[in-house]
């Protein structure tokens, strides 16, 4: 059975790295450092978005990235 899991993500506008980037780097800092078992699924990009309080587009080109650089794979 697939799970959903929770992220520990936090964006910060003040950190000199844009919110595409952050979430970027928090997501695949989870999977690097195995916070995120490989069985999991992501919230939707709708949630996240929402959770974060971001755009879509902007929380879909970073898993866009992620799948691009293997870290996530479509499902």
């Amino acid at each position: 059975m697939v799970k959903t899991v929770t992220l520990p993500l936090r964006i910060e506008p003040s950190l000199g790295q844009t919110l595409q980037e952050q979430i970027y780097f928090c997501i695949r800092r989870s999977i690097v450092e195995g916070l995120l078992p490989t069985d999991s699924r992501l919230p939707s990009t709708r949630t996240l978005a929402v959770d974060l309080g971001v755009s879509r587009t902007t929380v879909l080109l970073a898993v866009q990235q992620l799948k691009a650089e293997g870290y996530l794979v479509p499902g």
